[in-house]
């Protein structure tokens, strides 16, 4: 980027600006939940920006399928791929997860999309 720069009384001069763009990384906190088998259980994902500057709009958050499409709900599988549970997401940050009647110690994560108040969507 070039920009002019002028004093009174002597001649423009151009002068070389390069911008340097520091990224930023937004973090969650997740949600964990216990429970019996088979009842409905929630739990709250914690969202903290990268940087104040970029806020996240927490209106754009979308649940992503395995295929990394967005998705309404998606099944919860075991480690070793089994069904286990379907879960949710709402904007706030509240994971609704289902479990079915399958014992199951961990739950694979899932990933959810949103976007900083700026153009550019994040995952």
């Amino acid at each position: 980027m070039t920009v002019v720069h002028a004093k009174i009384r002597t001649e423009p001069k151009p002068l070389q600006l390069t911008p340097t763009v520091t990224p930023v990384t937004p973090t969650a906190t997740p949600a964990e939940s216990t429970g019996p088998q088979g009842i409905v259980q929630t739990g709250i994902v914690t969202f903290t920006e990268g940087a104040p500057v970029v806020p996240i709009d927490k209106a754009t958050i979308t649940l992503l399928d395995e295929n990394g499409q967005p998705a309404a709900s998606v099944v919860a599988k075991s480690p070793e791929g089994e069904l286990v549970a379907s879960q949710l997401i709402k904007a706030t940050g509240v994971v609704t997860f289902t479990p079915t009647d399958k014992s199951l110690l961990q739950v694979m994560s899932f990933r959810l999309r949103f976007k900083p108040r700026m153009p550019t969507a994040l995952s």
